[in-house]
C-alpha cells in the first residue's frame, strides 16, 4: 500500500509564534491491535505545505485490515501549536494479481460437459500469460487451493456457495503445483453428488471449479477466503471465471418390487 498527502501546521502558538506540528504515521492491526510506526516518515511542518509519503508492506496476523492514524507528537496543552491540516490525500493499494484457471479434457470424449469413465480433467494456470511469475513475486509462501461447488456462482449469492477443497493423492489441499489432475471424474470427490450411489435419481446437475492462490497462512484463514473481490483487504487471488463441468454416463437404477398375480 502506498500513501501520500500534503501537510501544514495551522495553529500558531501565541507565545512563541510557532505553528509547527511534528507528525507520525501509525498503522494498527485491526485484529491484534499491534502498532506499526513508520520511522521513516516523521513530518515536521509549519505554515508551508510539505509533501509526505510512504510505501508499506505489513504482514498482519488477522484478516489483513489495518487502521491508519496520523498523530501530532507535540504536547498541545503546553503551548497551543500542534494542530495540522492535510490536503490531497491519496491511497494506492497493491492488490493481488489476477489469476486464470483453464480446463483441459483428454480421453475418449474430450468434452467438459460430456465426461465419463476414461476421461481426464486437468485444471491449470495458463503459462502463456506469465501469471505464475507475477504470483510468485507477490506471494512469499505461495500455495494453490483448488475448490469445487455444486451451486452456480453466477446465479447464487456468494455467501451461499459452499466451496469445498480438492484433495490430491496424498490427501493434501494446500498445494505447490500450478495444475490439478482428476484422472477419473466418475470416481472423483468433486463429482460424488453427480453420480450419488445413495440417491441416483436426484443427482446434482453440474460441478463448478475455481482456484485460490495466496500465502499458506492466508489460505488457511477461512474468513480471508470470504472477503469480497472488491475489498482492498482481500489478500488472495481467485480465478476470474469459474469452470463448469458435467458428467454424461449411463446410470443404472434399482427397480421397484414387482408383484405378479395370476390371471384367472
Amino acid at each position: 500500500m502506498t500513501f501520500d498527502a500534503w501537510f501544514a501546521g495551522i495553529n500558531t502558538d501565541v507565545t512563541s509564534g510557532s505553528n509547527t506540528a511534528d507528525l507520525q504515521v501509525q498503522l494498527i492491526d485491526d485484529d491484534t491491535r499491534d502498532v506499526y510506526v513508520d520511522e521513516h516518515m516523521p513530518i515536521a511542518v509549519n505554515e508551508n505545505w510539505k509533501h509526505g509519503s510512504g510505501p508499506w508492506k505489513i504482514v498482519t496476523k488477522g484478516n489483513g485490515c489495518v487502521t491508519m492514524k496520523i498523530i501530532s507528537l507535540r504536547d498541545v496543552t503546553a503551548g497551543g501549536d500542534g494542530d495540522f491540516g492535510i490536503d490531497d490525500i491519496r491511497f494506492q493499494v497493491c492488490s493481488p494479481p489476477k489469476i486464470d484457471l483453464n480446463p483441459r479434457v483428454t480421453g475418449e470424449r474430450k468434452d467438459l460437459l460430456n465426461m465419463c469413465t476414461g476421461d481426464t480433467l486437468t485444471l491449470f494456470v495458463p503459462y502463456e500469460q506469465s501469471q505464475i511469475e507475477k504470483l510468485k513475486k507477490y506471494y512469499r509462501d505461495i500455495h494453490y487451493l483448488y475448490q469445487y461447488a455444486y451451486e452456480n456462482p453466477d446465479e447464487t449469492d456468494p455467501d451461499k456457495v459452499n466451496w469445498l477443497p480438492l484433495h490430491d493423492e496424498n490427501g493434501e489441499i494446500y498445494l505447490k503445483t500450478e495444475q490439478f489432475v482428476i484422472k477419473d471424474p466418475v470416481s472423483s470427490e468433486a463429482f460424488k453428488e453427480i453420480v450419488s450411489p445413495t440417491d441416483p435419481r436426484h443427482p446434482k446437475e453440474d460441478v463448478y471449479f475455481r482456484l485460490v492462490v495466496g500465502d499458506l497462512n492466508t489460505l488457511m484463514d477461512d474468513e480471508q477466503l470470504k472477503v469480497s473481490e472488491n475489498s482492498p483487504c482481500r489478500n488472495v487471488s481467485v480465478s476470474t471465471m469459474t469452470i463448469k463441468a458435467h458428467l454424461n454416463c449411463a446410470r443404472c437404477y434399482q427397480s421397484e418390487a414387482i408383484n405378479i398375480k395370476p390371471d384367472r
